[in-house]
């Protein structure tokens, strides 16, 4: 488990860093495939998902659009408590075969040319119920990327802003969210960190190879690349749990 597990975050950690997101929906199904508990493979994936994010927003801080990303944390504040309650009333198993679902719901939606850009007038209510969302899929999944994945791609102005965007959301949101596991549920960490241990320089190394390659590599290819990974580990990991 601890190098299959490895070999997984290197692998997603990479395909994140080459198209700027994704990182969730190929390490969530892959790591339950391995047989790593969903407890565990939350908490790995936000913290490495926050780790290896620093780097991003550092470089392109610059192109941070404070407004959305503000808008999109305060909107998964109460999406994170609904989380919480959702994870003490929902069975492990369905919430394992709900993420599943999940990830092939979220590889569908991005797979979808945005026809529409959303308007200044309501983007604001757009970004509080993306953030919501986020923040519950965030708590029960870790998959809390993708409803703000879905509406930065159809408002950021380059693909540089968007995915500077949704590092500064990761960042701070991850950051929250871990923390209210531990107040708010008291998750234990201890049995994360000795995976962490090994697997977090690999997620940093991926994603260092990943942004040192992306731009030499043809990005509408790779990215169907990732998509499609991501919808055979969904699909696999649903008739698992099944």
């Amino acid at each position: 488990m601890l190098v299959l597990g490895l070999v997984t975050v290197l692998a997603a950690t990479f395909l994140a860093g080459v198209v700027g997101f994704a990182y969730g929906l190929v390490a969530l199904p892959a790591l339950l495939l391995v047989g790593v508990p969903l407890d565990v493979v939350v908490v790995v994936n936000l913290l490495v998902g926050l780790v290896t994010r620093i780097g991003v927003v550092i470089r392109n801080r610059r192109c941070i659009d404070t407004a959305p990303t503000a808008l999109l944390v305060a909107g998964s504040l109460p999406g994170m408590a609904v989380g919480l309650w959702v994870r003490e009333a929902v069975p492990t198993r369905t919430v394992e075969l709900a993420a599943g679902a999940m990830t092939v719901v979220a590889v569908l939606a991005l797979s979808r040319p945005a026809r529409a850009e959303p308007s200044s007038r309501w983007f604001p209510a757009a970004a509080l119920a993306a953030g919501g969302v986020g923040g519950i899929l965030g708590v029960t999944t870790s998959l809390n990327g993708v409803p703000p994945a879905l509406l930065l791609m159809r408002r950021a102005t380059s693909a540089t802003s968007m995915v500077a965007d949704l590092a500064a959301y990761f960042v701070v949101g991850n950051t929250l969210t871990v923390t209210l596991l531990v107040l708010g549920r008291g998750a234990d960490l201890r049995p994360a960190l000795p995976l962490l241990a090994v697997w977090l320089p690999a997620g940093v190394l991926g994603q260092a190879l990943g942004v040192t390659v992306g731009g030499r590599l043809p990005q509408p290819l790779f990215r169907r690349l990732v998509l499609a990974v991501a919808l055979v580990s969904g699909v696999t990991s649903v008739l698992q749990a099944w």
